[in-house]
């Protein structure tokens, strides 16, 4: 009788002794396994949510702001601009409200739930008080929307503008499918943002970080570990087997090992990934910072370039204009040096239009665009040349078409392009024996293309590849003062993609190179 009452006894106590401090041991571990994930989890949603702060922040002081709140009615070129800088930076929507305005620009229709519960206005207030602003709301097709609200601050004094961005949560919660524990984001009102619809337990164990920059807090939760059941079915289980009683055991032990080299393995790989974003992320924010300070010296040399390169034939027509009237006025001619006279005034109001133009693109603004006849701006890239190379008249051919071709175009930059093109062309063939440049219009469709060609000896393959980019040239190595330099094609190109054009190398072989201008055509109606 002693015996059977000591032997289920001896078995409740190994179980006390091993089972009970194994399953401690279980729980144990499964916090850490999920504080490890815990901590992952919230790592990249704070990286996440630190690149849309930075790119919202950065939005904020982009010229292009300063172009909306100084326009009353912005354009659907500023909405292209918009549309551009929300593409670059990754986000939903860019909305620029002005102090005076409860729309903004694009319209912003906040949902009712944000108005009706104050968030929204607080948020707004926020902002123009220069602090950054943040809100959470659910779409119509219950996606998770993360809002910012980045003050934009007028020259030396308060913010006059608030820039509006938003981006899906949506897309963070896709990498927490591959979890087989519940991650789900809290906000500080109890309501639940997003998860990845993992079941778990009535009693799960649960691992929180709260995040300071969503204002939520993340929570991880697995089912809790389970052993063999409750105490007294165990006992009677070791009392029925206690012939395997002993396997049993080792099979623990083993089971007890393996889980520690798996919690230390993974925990290992935790700290490693941790490392790598930490280092990834610095080295992002390292070379975003040198790439923009890079973009804003190259913008700076091109645009003082492209001044110098532009007015320089306008220039040097007006001082052949000024030597020949001072020469007519020796011989008493005052007719012709009444005419010199009145190009050069032309030249200066040109050399005016070029400055002006370039202003507007070197500051990144859009002048409009509006029907131009193609024939007479041709003449007068045709007219320009030839004051500055008296010799190149006798080799322009160009056949105006039956009847005039119009294109949506902006005339001052249309003729610098030409006139650029032209000058190429001369140069590239004068050395010929009979040196010839055509001039073709032809409508394609919708388009209008224009054709310059030349019978010079084309461009190198290496020059050729690279023709458009800034400071490539095919002249830098003569010896008179035609070098170029290599500016020309890229500013060229530049202008006409800024009338939505194209400026292409549509050909080049020993023979010559054919230069292709494309514009939107304009139908006259009869």
């Amino acid at each position: 009788m002693k015996l059977l009452i000591l032997f289920p006894l001896s078995l409740l106590l190994v179980w006390l002794l091993i089972a009970k401090p194994d399953l401690d041991d279980e729980y144990a571990k499964t916090r850490q396994l999920l504080s490890a994930e815990a901590s992952l989890r919230s790592l990249a949603l704070t990286n996440a949510m630190e690149k849309h702060r930075l790119a919202s922040v950065l939005l904020a002081r982009s010229t292009i702001i300063e172009t909306i709140i100084q326009i009353e009615e912005p354009d659907e070129q500023i909405l292209d601009r918009i549309r551009y800088l929300q593409a670059l930076a990754g986000v939903r929507s860019v909305s620029v409200l002005k102090r005076d305005n409860n729309i903004g620009f694009p319209t912003f229709d906040p949902p009712a739930s944000l108005i009706d519960s104050g968030v929204w206005q607080r948020a707004v207030a926020t902002a123009f008080q220069g602090s950054l602003g943040r809100a959470f709301y659910l779409d119509n097709d219950n996606t998770p929307v993360y809002v910012f609200f980045s003050p934009h601050f007028e020259p030396g004094g308060s913010p006059n503008a608030v820039v509006i961005t938003t981006f899906d949560l949506g897309l963070i919660a896709d990498s927490w499918q591959v979890s087989g524990n519940r991650v789900a984001l809290w906000s500080n009102q109890g309501d639940l943002m997003l998860d990845n619809s993992v079941a778990t337990s009535n009693n799960p164990i649960t691992v929180e970080r709260f995040d300071n920059q969503i204002l939520a807090t993340l929570r991880v939760s697995s089912k809790p570990p389970a052993l063999f059941g409750s105490w007294w079915q165990r006992s009677v289980l070791v009392t029925l087997l206690f012939a395997i009683a002993a396997l049993l055991m080792a099979w623990l032990f083993e089971r007890r090992k393996f889980l520690i080299a798996l919690s230390e393995q993974q925990a290992s790989e935790a700290q490693r990934l941790e490392l790598e974003v930490t280092q990834r992320t610095s080295e992002l924010n390292a070379a975003q910072q040198q790439l923009m300070q890079t973009e804003k010296l190259a913008l700076l040399g091109q645009i003082a370039a492209s001044i110098s390169h532009e007015i320089n034939q306008p220039l040097a027509a007006v001082k052949n204009y000024a030597i020949t009237a001072n020469r007519l006025l020796e011989k008493n001619n005052p007719e012709v040096v009444a005419q010199n006279l009145e190009k050069i005034s032309s030249l200066s109001d040109r050399i005016a239009r070029i400055v002006v133009n370039l202003r507007s693109f070197a500051s990144s603004e859009s002048s409009p665009v509006q029907s131009v006849d193609i024939g007479h701006v041709i003449d007068e890239a045709i007219s320009e040349l030839s004051d500055r190379f008296p010799e190149a008249q006798a080799s322009c051919y160009y056949q105006q078409p039956p009847t005039a071709a119009f294109a949506l175009a902006g005339r001052v930059r249309l003729l610098q392009v030409l006139a650029n093109l032209l000058t190429n062309a001369w140069y590239a063939c004068r050395e010929q024996s009979v040196p010839v440049i055509s001039i073709d219009v032809q409508v394609e469709g919708t388009t209008l293309a224009i054709r310059v060609s030349d019978n010079g000896p084309g461009f190198s393959d290496e020059i050729a590849q690279h023709s458009f980019d800034a400071f490539v040239s095919s002249r830098e190595n003569n010896n008179d003062n035609s070098a170029g330099m290599g500016l020309g094609l890229s500013i060229s190109r530049s202008f006409i993609e800024s009338m939505n054009g194209e400026l292409i190398l549509e050909s080049s072989s020993s023979d010559g190179a054919v230069m292709k201008i494309t514009l939107p055509v304009v139908i006259k109606s009869q």
